[in-house]
């Protein structure tokens, strides 16, 4: 009883970590922009443009202002070895542009062309990445609750 009592809970804390697998299109522009922002504007505009010639790359928006959103940002700064800078902030495969705006056109329409036929990462972090980790965080608690469970017993 206490072995099939052990196997349930068991199989009831790992079923939710279990890595589901990547998104179907992860994005391979990430774009930072604010609310009645000119600049901000001024990119969302040159990039629909561009994304209309390459529709295989996906486009990720994250207003700043929103919970939760900075800190996505910040991780993505540190990853590409970048410093905060005013918004548009975008991330194309694996190069950063801070503060975006016309005079970066070529380079991230190259950067978009390079995504488009090269198949470049996403600048998000895999979500199989951080499902290793909890999967591992809930092994160690289901170790504890075992050895638990056993000396309950005695």
């Amino acid at each position: 009883m206490r072995r099939t009592a052990l196997a349930v809970v068991a199989v009831a804390l790992f079923l939710p970590a279990l890595p589901a697998g990547a998104a179907d299109t992860d994005p391979s522009i990430v774009l930072f922009h604010e609310a009645n922002c000119p600049d901000c504007t001024f990119i969302k505009g040159a990039l629909d443009e561009l994304l209309a010639d390459f529709p295989g790359v996906v486009l990720m928006e994250f207003e700043v202002s929103q919970p939760g959103n900075l800190e996505i940002l910040d991780g993505l700064l540190a990853s590409y070895g970048v410093d905060l800078g005013p918004v548009p902030i975008l991330f194309v495969g694996r190069t950063a542009f801070v503060h975006a705006g016309e005079d970066d056109l070529p380079a991230l329409r190259a950067a978009v062309e390079h995504c488009a036929t090269a198949a470049c990462p996403s600048p998000l972090p895999s979500p199989e990445v951080s499902a290793r980790g909890d999967l591992l965080i809930l092994v160690a608690f289901a170790v504890l609750f075992a050895v638990l469970y056993v000396f309950q017993g005695r």
